[in-house]
C-alpha cells in the first residue's frame, strides 16, 4: 500500500534513518548531563533544579547565563584572556568540524579537495580568529539584551539577527581573503560555501560556535515555559532534578535533530531535499556542483538547466558543442530527436542566462535536417521576447514561410517589427514587402 508517491517501506527506511541520528544525539546529551550530575557542586545542582522547578525567573536565569559566558571568556571582553580563549575555541570548532567532514567523507566527494591539518591552522588563522572575536562579541551583546526582554517574538527576532549578523561577518571575511594577494584560486559563491562545496565551509560553520550561547539560553527558557505550563515543575524535586532534566534534554534533542536531519535524506535522483532546495534559491554554480552528486540523467540536466538560467552558463554551451560534435562522429544527421531536444534545452538556458553565444549556436545550428516548424518556433519566440534582433530576424522568416493566412502575417509582421527595432536592417526591408502584398 501507499501513501501518494510513498511507500510503507520508504517510511520506514526514512524513519529508521533519521532516528538512528536523532537517538544519537538523545543519547550523547544524556551521557553527558549524567557525567555532569557527577562534577557539577551541589549549590549548582541545586540552581537547575530550581529553574526546572519554575522557582526562578527568566530574567535570572539570563543573567546566570551571561555570568556564565563572562566565567569562560572573562569580564572584560576586551581583555587579552577574552581573545586567547576566543582564538582557543575558535581553533577547537575547526578543527571538529574539519574532523566531522573527513570522516563522513564529505570532503571527497563535495568539496573534493584535499585539506590537511596544517593547512586548516594556517588558513583558519588568516580567516577566523577576528571574524569569531567579532562574533563572540556580538553573541554576548545580544545576551545583554535578552536579560532586558524575554517575550517569544523578541527571543525569536535574537535568533535571527544572530544567524544573519554571524553569516555576514564570516563571509565578509572570507570574501576579503579571496580578493587578497594571499588567494590565488577561484573566487568560489556564498551558496557553494553554505552547500559544503567548498574548503572555506569549514571555517563558516565553525564561526557559530560563539552562536551556541544564544540558542542555547533562547531553547533552555522555552524549555523551562514547557515544564511551568505543564505542571511537569511540580512533579520535580531537588533531589531528582538532574534525571528530569537529562531525561527531557534528550528528549528535546532528539527531536529536534530528527528535525535537523530531514532535509538532508536523499529524494529523487539521490539528492537531498536541502540540496534541490540550495539550487532554487542560489541559481548558479552551486547548481552543477550538485549535479556531480547524481547518476541520474534528468536530474542533472534540471540543475544544469537552472544554473544556466542563472547566469552560469558555461557548462550548457560546452554540453551542446559536445552533442553536436559526438552526432557528427556518429553519423546522425545532425542528431536524433532526443540529442535535438537536449540541445534546444541546453542552448536556450544559456540565452536566457544572457550568453549571447548560446543564442547564436542556437540559430546557426540549423535546427536539424528535417526541422519541427512549431518546435522551432517555440523555442525561438522567448529567445526574441529577450531582446535579440537575429532570433527575432530568424522567427520572422519562420512565420513568413508558413501558409500565408492572416495569423502569419501578422506573426510574421511583429517578430520583424521587434527586429527593426532592435536594428536588424533585413527585418525592416521584409516587413515593408509584408505590408506591400
Amino acid at each position: 500500500m501507499e501513501l501518494g508517491t510513498l511507500t510503507y517501506d520508504d517510511l520506514q527506511t526514512f524513519l529508521a534513518t533519521n532516528w538512528i541520528w536523532a537517538a544519537t544525539a538523545a543519547g550523547t546529551f544524556g551521557v553527558l548531563t549524567k557525567l555532569a550530575d557527577k562534577l557539577l557542586k551541589a549549590d549548582q545542582k541545586e540552581t537547575i533544579a530550581l529553574w526546572l522547578m519554575g522557582a526562578d525567573s527568566e530574567e535570572n536565569w539570563a543573567r546566570s547565563f551571561c555570568a556564565l559566558f563572562d566565567s569562560v571568556f572573562g569580564p572584560n571582553h576586551l581583555s587579552m584572556r577574552c581573545v586567547l580563549t576566543s582564538c582557543v575555541a575558535s581553533l577547537v570548532a575547526m578543527v571538529g568540524i574539519w574532523m566531522l567532514l573527513s570522516e563522513a567523507k564529505l570532503l571527497e566527494t563535495r568539496v573534493k579537495a584535499e585539506l590537511s591539518l596544517g593547512e586548516l591552522l594556517i588558513l583558519g588563522i588568516t580567516i577566523n580568529l577576528l571574524a569569531d572575536y567579532l562574533s563572540l562579541l556580538e553573541t554576548r551583546l545580544l545576551l545583554e539584551k535578552l536579560k532586558k526582554n524575554c517575550s517569544f517574538l523578541f527571543q525569536c527576532s535574537i535568533l535571527l539577527i544572530d544567524l544573519a549578523f554571524t553569516s555576514s561577518i564570516i563571509f565578509a571575511t572570507i570574501w576579503i581573503y579571496f580578493h587578497s594577494p594571499l588567494y590565488e584560486g577561484e573566487t568560489q559563491e556564498f551558496s557553494e560555501i553554505l552547500g559544503l562545496f567548498s574548503i572555506f565551509s569549514v571555517f563558516f560553520y565553525s564561526t557559530f560556535l560563539t552562536s551556541v550561547w544564544t540558542w542555547g539560553y533562547i531553547t533552555s527558557s522555552w524549555l523551562m515555559r514547557v515544564f511551568v505550563k505543564t505542571k511537569l515543575s511540580s512533579q520535580i524535586e531537588l533531589k531528582n532534578a538532574m534525571n528530569w532534566f537529562a531525561v527531557t534534554g534528550s528528549f528535546c534533542v532528539g527531536v529536534v535533530a530528527f528535525a535537523v536531519a530531514t532535509p538532508f535524506q536523499e529524494s529523487e535522483g539521490g539528492l537531498s531535499h536541502m540540496d534541490k532546495a540550495l539550487c532554487s534559491v542560489f541559481p548558479g554554480q552551486v547548481c552543477n556542483r550538485i549535479a556531480e552528486l547524481t547518476v541520474d540523467e534528468q536530474a542533472q540536466l534540471r540543475l544544469v538547466l537552472t544554473a544556466c538560467r542563472g547566469g552560469v552558463t558555461e557548462k550548457c554551451v560546452s554540453d551542446a558543442w559536445e552533442m553536436v560534435g559526438t552526432s557528427f562522429e556518429t553519423g546522425l544527421a545532425p542528431f536524433d530527436l532526443a540529442g535535438e531536444q537536449k540541445t534546444y534545452q541546453l542552448l536556450l538556458a544559456s540565452c536566457e542566462g544572457g550568453d549571447v553565444s548560446g543564442c547564436e549556436f542556437l540559430e546557426s545550428m540549423g535546427f536539424g535536417a528535417n526541422p519541427d516548424l512549431d518546435q522551432t518556433i517555440a523555442f525561438l519566440e522567448p529567445i526574441c521576447d529577450l531582446g535579440h534582433a537575429e532570433m527575432c530576424y530568424s522567427l520572422g522568416v519562420l512565420h513568413a514561410s508558413r501558409a500565408f493566412d492572416v495569423a502569419s502575417y501578422q506573426s510574421a509582421l511583429k517578430a520583424y517589427g521587434e527586429a527593426c527595432e532592435l536594428g536588424e536592417p533585413a527585418a525592416c526591408r521584409n516587413a515593408d514587402e509584408l505590408r506591400s502584398r
